[in-house]
């Protein structure tokens, strides 16, 4: 299916995904992401499969990084965590704020172990949760 017969795509509505970038903290306009790195995880649990080094879970770490990114000349991170890894979106928020680095959050689900059947059950009954949408920053 095309988009042009997609009810969910209009002319429009592709046009708006292109004028903007929705970060944690809002839209953004695309000339401002800068140096950009596209696949990374600020924040997450990955203990179940890797015990020793799977875990990313102390704000004020993050942040030092976050800080040394910036100050290479890093304006913008796409956090890839999804949900079932740990994925934080109000830590995510505070350290795009507390660090002045956009953050565009990922979403969708990632893969067995990590997958909350419970969670996908409801998702399903209520639709709106298990989606990426364009609402604004948290």
């Amino acid at each position: 299916m095309g988009l042009s017969t997609n009810a969910h795509f209009s002319a429009y509505s592709c046009r708006a995904l292109l004028d903007k970038v929705m970060t944690v903290t809002g839209e953004v306009e695309p000339g401002t992401l800068g140096l950009t790195l596209p696949h990374e995880h600020l924040w997450i649990n990955l203990v179940r499969e890797y015990r020793a080094d799977g875990l990313i879970n102390d704000e004020a770490l993050v942040l030092r990084e976050l800080g040394r990114y910036k100050e290479i000349g890093g304006r913008t991170i796409v956090e890839c965590t999804s949900h079932g890894l740990g994925r934080d979106p109000e830590v995510l928020k505070r350290l795009s704020e507390a660090s002045g680095v956009q953050v565009v959050m990922g979403c969708g689900l990632y893969r067995d172990p990590y997958i909350d059947r419970d969670w996908l059950d409801r998702s399903r009954d209520n639709g709106d949760q298990a989606r990426c949408d364009r609402r604004g920053g948290l």
